[in-house]
């Protein structure tokens, strides 16, 4: 080799590890006039012993650089400051070439670069990460609120004071499935639902959100959501005006005093035989009951006992007195709901009766055995001054 180009190549060979050993020292925002001669000199001995151990060392060095950044958003220029533009200037000397190669490579494989994008004369053959901002236009979102996607889902990683970033592979497998599902805002508009009939939907496993964290709202599944409303549609008469008499959801819950966790599983189960699916509506105002087939489908056995319109022909006494010995505790009595109608009223147990009648006797009863009407029992019990349940009347 002629001795001039011989010393050309020895001092490329000089800047390449001064340059490298600055960055490593003293960080990527260090000038080479900025530094004392001592300096320089400890930055060419660490860049010398970068560059001695080969490619493998050198990739871990720029590694090393990569993640001391204290750049909040990473990439190659804010990472390696002077050093980066250093390289954009000696890119096109052939002194350079392998170190700058191995310099792109490194960057190509360890930043959010795109396809064919330009570094130091080479071209970017593949992109292998995305940052917020590259995933947004990738994916179909606002660069915020991919932010907070991939914060809330951990996905990506995140350097230490760095933004995250996302391996495309990694962010074509997840990040699809995510964007297409849809806020709880979004759901109660498509269908028409009240957000309070949402919300307990929700509560009672009808609708579930596909992702849920403490960070980002719940989102939801369209598909999970329209599988739902069809399963509903199928179980219904398709009609284009509902019937005279048929009912919303919501008056039909009114009038049977039910819920409707309680009324759409008895729809899907196929126990209601006369719902209508009324063509014109969205959603779950399409739906209409016949009240008469919803008190069917919900009727449950009678409740145990004496209701208050039983009790008068078992004691003989009148309804003001039941309700007297009910109000009074005569009668212990306990709420329950009548079997159909789902009203609320009062049951008093067999057992109860039976221990009052073996205590008292009526007036009735005992006009019954003296053979005389209950009217001059009564008057009877007045002269005598007994109340009807006085311990005059026990047995």
């Amino acid at each position: 080799m002629p001795p001039f180009r011989l010393l050309r190549a020895r001092k490329a060979a000089m800047q390449i590890v001064q340059n490298l050993g600055i960055i490593l020292s003293f960080g990527p925002g260090e000038r080479e006039a900025e530094l004392s001669f001592s300096q320089l000199s400890d930055a060419c001995e660490r860049g010398f012993r970068a560059i001695s151990r080969g490619k493998k060392g050198l990739w871990m060095e720029l590694a090393e650089i990569q993640a001391r950044s204290a750049s909040p958003n990473p990439g190659f220029y804010t990472d390696f400051g002077m050093f980066a533009r250093w390289c954009v200037r000696v890119s096109e000397d052939s002194r350079f070439t392998v170190v700058i190669d191995e310099i792109t490579q490194f960057a190509f494989q360890n930043y959010a670069m795109r396809k064919d994008e330009e570094l130091c004369g080479r071209l970017c053959p593949e992109r292998k990460w995305h940052n917020c901002s590259s995933a947004s236009i990738e994916y179909g979102a606002s660069p915020s609120r991919m932010f907070r996607l991939l914060e809330a889902l951990d996905l990506g990683v995140k350097r230490n004071g760095k933004n995250r970033v996302l391996r495309v592979e990694d962010g074509d497998t997840v990040l699809p499935d995510i964007l297409r599902c849809i806020r709880r805002i979004e759901c109660i508009r498509r269908h028409s639902i009240h957000h309070d009939m949402f919300d307990k939907l929700v509560a009672s496993n009808f609708i579930r959100p596909a992702y849920k964290t403490p960070k980002v709202a719940p989102l939801f599944n369209p598909d999970e959501i329209n599988l739902f409303m069809s399963q509903l549609q199928k179980k219904s008469r398709p009609v284009v005006t509902a019937s005279a008499g048929m009912l919303t959801l919501r008056s039909t819950c009114n009038a049977a005093i039910c819920n409707f966790e309680e009324l759409l599983p008895k729809l899907l189960s196929g126990a209601l035989k006369k719902t209508e699916w009324v063509s014109s509506e969205t959603g779950l105002r399409a739906l209409r009951f016949d009240l008469e087939d919803a008190r069917d489908a919900l009727e449950d056995a009678p409740a145990a006992g004496f209701t208050k319109e039983m009790l008068p022909a078992t004691l003989c006494v009148n309804g003001p007195t039941v309700k007297m010995l009910i109000d009074t505790q005569k009668l212990k009595a306990r709420d329950v709901k009548h079997h159909r109608s789902r009203r609320p009223m009062k049951v008093v147990e067999e057992a109860e009766v039976y221990s009052f009648l073996d205590i008292y006797v009526s007036l009735g009863e005992l006009a019954k055995k003296a053979r005389y009407s209950g009217q001059l029992g009564c008057s009877k019990a007045r002269k005598g001054q007994h109340s009807p349940h006085s311990d005059a009347f026990k047995i």
